[in-house]
């Protein structure tokens, strides 16, 4: 590990490091980026049948993403595809409305053969 980056990539590393057990579960590995980058600040899904993992960060969380796939590179089993993206917001607008019932008026008339 060099010295170099910034101090939340450092951090990113080091604790990376020291949880000892490589997480090749699930579980473990979101508790490791748990402890890295904070509740929250992340998804990972896996996808046994595709041998494939799913990392995505928060937008606040954008400037580790790099160290995160160097030391997710380090941690996960080689024939693993590691796929990571940065969330991004979506907005979508909803339109209501009414509609008014109208009604024919209807107008009988008897006629009566008295």
């Amino acid at each position: 590990m060099t010295g170099t980056g910034t101090l939340e990539e450092r951090r990113f590393a080091v604790i990376s490091r020291l949880a000892g057990v490589r997480p090749y579960t699930i579980v473990q590995l979101r508790r490791q980026l748990t402890a890295a980058m904070g509740k929250g600040q992340f998804t990972a899904e896996v996808f046994p049948d595709e041998f494939l993992l799913r990392v995505e960060v928060a937008p606040e969380s954008a400037n580790l993403l790099d160290a995160m796939v160097r030391e997710l590179r380090i941690m996960i089993p080689a024939n693993i595809e590691l796929e990571t993206a940065v969330w991004t917001e979506q907005t979508s607008g909803v339109w209501g409305g009414a509609v008014l019932a109208v009604s024919d008026q209807l107008q009988l008339s008897v006629v009566s053969d008295n």
